[in-house]
């Protein structure tokens, strides 16, 4: 099977596309001895190869391609054009590949762009399937539960317009209850990373205002419960830096917890980090759209 190289760049460094390359455009990256902010133009190649099938283009032309492969995936790497899509992309490929771990995330935007870049190049979509059985896919949430269970009422699938406390306490409205708590805490007014929500799982959402009520980066849960968690700077950093010293790993952060980092982290031998516009993880072998979040695929054998 084919061998493929992981690349990571800053928006508008597009590499070219030489027919082994599969990777997104990031929000910045680090390796061992690289902290690269996101404008700056870099490219960045992870030092493993990777064995196994790309599949690219239109959400609708890659599952029906991925129904057709002639092998068992051990693990999947995703990335995406944009951020609208990917849940029911995602919820389409468990039907196909049942319990079949993946990671990555949603390409970062430059400046004047509607469509982040991908290679292979494609409209929306490409999956790296991969066929060795050598890669163990972890996920981390930064943000600690406070301990508070609410019920929300939903605008659609990305905005919430009003919040209670379990159980059964008085409604109100989303945003003044997120900015109630955000003062209460001392969290700036523009500060929409150290809290948030997450579902039962624990894969958050990102906030941001909106006039009467939050929106967020992904879909919100369909059971209409969340968990209030929060973090802050020192923790992120302190967290962050431990998730990428690990050796051998593509590291996959969430580009919000960029914003809180304090100090430029340095990845383990071997090992290449992205800030992403939204991340894929797997919890309990499921495959999530989430924000706020850090996944890693890791090499556990070597050849």
């Amino acid at each position: 099977m084919k061998k493929w190289v992981v690349k990571f760049w800053t928006p508008g460094a597009l590499p070219e596309d030489d027919g082994m390359t599969f990777g997104s455009a990031v929000h910045g990256f680090c390796t061992p001895t690289r902290w690269v902010d996101p404008g700056a133009s870099e490219i960045a190649a992870w030092e493993q190869t990777l064995s196994g099938e790309v599949l690219g283009g239109t959400y609708l032309r890659v599952l029906d391609d991925l129904k057709g492969i002639g092998f068992r995936p051990s693990a999947v790497i995703a990335f995406f054009s944009k951020n609208n899509g990917v849940e029911g992309f995602i919820d389409s490929c468990r039907a196909v590949l049942v319990q079949t771990p993946m990671v990555g995330g949603v390409a970062a935007l430059g400046q004047g762009q509607k469509a982040g870049e991908l290679l292979p190049k494609a409209e929306e979509v490409v999956l790296l399937l991969l066929e060795e059985d050598k890669y163990d896919i972890k996920t981390m949430n930064v943000h600690d539960s406070k301990g508070i269970q609410v019920e929300i009422r939903k605008d659609g699938e990305r905005v919430i317009k009003k919040i209670r406390v379990h159980p059964g306490n008085e409604w109100v409205n989303a945003l003044d209850f997120y900015s109630s708590r955000r003062e209460s805490e001392n969290i700036p007014a523009d500060d929409f990373e150290c809290l948030t929500f997450s579902d039962l799982a624990g894969v958050n959402v990102h906030c941001s205002s909106i006039e009467g009520g939050l929106k967020t980066g992904a879909n919100l849960p369909e059971n209409d419960t969340m968990v209030l968690r929060g973090t802050d700077a020192d923790r992120v950093t302190t967290r962050l830096q431990e998730w990428v010293a690990a050796k051998d790993t593509l590291v996959f952060c969430c580009a919000g917890l960029r914003k809180l980092i304090r100090m430029p982290l340095k990845t383990g031998y071997g090992t290449l980090a992205g800030f992403m516009f939204g991340e894929l993880v797997t919890i309990d072998k499921t495959p999530i759209f989430g924000n706020l979040m850090a996944a890693r695929l890791q090499r556990t054998a070597v050849e």
